[in-house]
């Protein structure tokens, strides 16, 4: 489990391993993408499942609250920041 503190912004990395993920509480905003755009966030209330494929880069935001996340994934795992993050 992971929680993500209010007006936490996670800018775009990827992980080697494919992940799932289910929101327990809060909203997320998500999107997959390799530069940080909030216009193209989607918004993800509590309940909502979405994988992460491996090497696949994405950014989120915690922006209204903290939000909660189960994530389950196979290792080894890490996180790749990108250089673009802007």
């Amino acid at each position: 489990r992971v929680k993500i503190p209010a007006v936490t912004k996670l800018l775009p990395h990827w992980h080697p391993e494919n992940r799932t993920a289910v929101i327990l509480s809060g909203t997320f905003y998500y999107c997959y993408g390799d530069s940080f755009n909030e216009d193209k966030l989607k918004e993800m209330p509590p309940g909502t499942f979405f994988t992460e494929p491996p090497k696949q880069p994405h950014f989120a935001y915690a922006k209204k609250g903290d939000v909660i996340i189960q994530v389950t994934g196979w290792g080894p795992t890490g996180t790749t920041q990108l250089n673009k993050n802007k």
